[in-house]
């Protein structure tokens, strides 16, 4: 498969944490001997928005696990000019086994000593390549940040980045340079301090299309790497930065935290839905999906209110939710009235489509239902013998999402370790490659005695 092969040159530095035990020690200066008595280190980074996490074997071992896309490793020590083979297997539904480094596909790569090589998957999955940048191990001056920039937005075209006083005129402000795709620049040093990262394309290059708005840079050596936004917001990017220890993310000031509500309180009527002391989500009707709307991230206090009567007719709540900037939430409304249960749910989302497959997620929101298990079959099939997809799926817990090979199914919900069926089959839609599905099951409908079941696609 092409995207495992192209990956394989990028995973095989993933060598590193089967390397080290422990962080790495404050980079020592590479002088005119590093080349013979130097250390090498390197570092990783996950940078193509729709591939999917990676395994990384070691001898044979897996040294790395769920090597996700954003995520960047710290820098590790390997001794210089040491040959090591490596394995790599990308995450696939129904193939966990090794793809690169069996017999005819072995991998070898050393590294050179006093240098800092940092390797990073960029590129779409069907175009996926590796991108390396090698620098000296010279520490920055004392009190100074030396900061490297890469380009792995495809499609981008060329950027303008911009590293300035707060609030600053682009139009009379150098830039630190210009890139395309693949491309990097520095690693330049400047005084630690307050500075607004921005970006713009080269044929508008006093319009930002990235602000990061004033961030405080520390002293110390990193990576920024443009990566594609998958965090809503108004920019196409968000920046991942590489440190010494790992990575973290810069989201565009236009990014917020992205909220939606299921009403799945089968016998509650139409309820607004209140965040921080005001209605948010009106008339939500059961067993509806709101429509999503952003909010500032932060901590909200949420209340369920029947339709019409906030702030006093409150069936649910107040619970405080933390919705973090760059996140998609899902509240499920859930519980009966007649059972005196009612309460709320926070799904955590992972909303990243994957080009290989799908990703599918339920969550059990039947309140008058025990743990169940949920079979995957072929359309109008009863034929469980396949085994459960999601077994043991307990009353208000989420499955996480699962990877799915793109097809037509129905999904059938049975009693735990019985086949004794309680909602199915119920058809789902068909999957594609990068869809994101959740199922959520859900009590009978008022006067009828059928289970039944609530989806949404992102």
């Amino acid at each position: 498969m092409k995207f495992n092969k192209l990956f394989a040159t990028v995973a095989s530095l993933f060598v590193l944490a089967a390397c080290s035990s422990s962080d790495p020690e404050p980079l020592p200066d590479a002088g005119d001997d590093a080349a013979v008595t130097a250390p090498a280190f390197i570092q990783v980074l996950h940078a193509s928005a729709d591939a999917p996490p990676v395994d990384v074997l070691v001898n044979g071992a897996v040294a790395i696990p769920d090597f996700d896309y954003k995520q960047g490793s710290g820098l590790i020590e390997l001794e210089p000019a040491t040959e090591y083979q490596i394995a790599v297997s990308a995450q696939l539904p129904g193939d966990d086994a090794v793809v690169i480094g069996g017999e005819g596909e072995e991998v070898f790569l050393t590294f050179d000593a006093g240098t800092i090589t940092t390797i990073s998957a960029i590129g779409n999955a069907a175009e996926i390549g590796a991108n390396v940048f090698t620098q000296l191990n010279n520490n920055p001056t004392s009190g100074n940040a030396e900061i490297s920039v890469l380009h792995a937005v495809p499609g981008a075209g060329e950027v303008v980045v911009y590293a300035t006083a707060f609030d600053a005129d682009l139009a009379a402000s150098a830039p630190v340079g210009t890139f395309d795709f693949g491309g990097t620049l520095g690693p330049v040093e400047v005084p630690a301090g307050e500075y607004q990262i921005r970006a713009a394309l080269a044929s508008a290059p006093t319009t930002a299309i990235f602000d990061s708005g004033a961030i405080d840079v520390p002293a110390g050596r990193f990576l920024i790497a443009a990566v594609p936004s998958t965090t809503g917001g108004d920019s196409p990017l968000s920046l991942t930065v590489l440190t010494q220890t790992g990575s973290f993310e810069i989201f565009d000031v236009s990014t917020q935290a992205v909220v939606r509500a299921v009403h799945n309180a089968t016998d509650v009527p139409a309820v607004d839905i209140a965040a921080g002391g005001a209605v948010a989500i009106p008339n939500l009707t059961f067993p509806n999906v709101s429509d999503t709307i952003e909010v500032p991230g932060g901590t909200y206090t949420i209340e369920v209110a029947l339709e019409g009567q906030y702030p006093a007719g409150v069936a649910i709540g107040p619970v405080d939710l933390d919705f973090d900037t760059g996140t998609v939430n899902t509240v499920v409304a859930r519980g009966t009235i007649l059972n005196d249960d009612l309460d709320a749910s926070q799904l955590a989302e992972d909303t990243r489509s994957v080009a290989l497959y799908s990703k599918v997620r339920v969550f059990h929101g039947a309140s008058t239902a025990p743990a169940v298990d949920v079979y995957l079959v072929a359309p109008g099939s009863t034929d469980l013998s396949g085994g459960p997809a999601i077994a043991g799926l307990d009353y208000a817990a989420s499955s996480g999402f699962a990877a799915v090979p793109a097809g037509t199914y129905d999904a059938i919900v049975t009693l735990a370790g019985t086949e004794t069926i309680a909602i199915g089959p119920a058809a789902l839609p068909e999957l594609t490659n990068g869809d994101v599905v959740t199922v959520i099951a859900r009590d009978p409908m008022m006067g009828s005695e059928e289970f039944g079941l609530t989806l949404f696609t992102d």
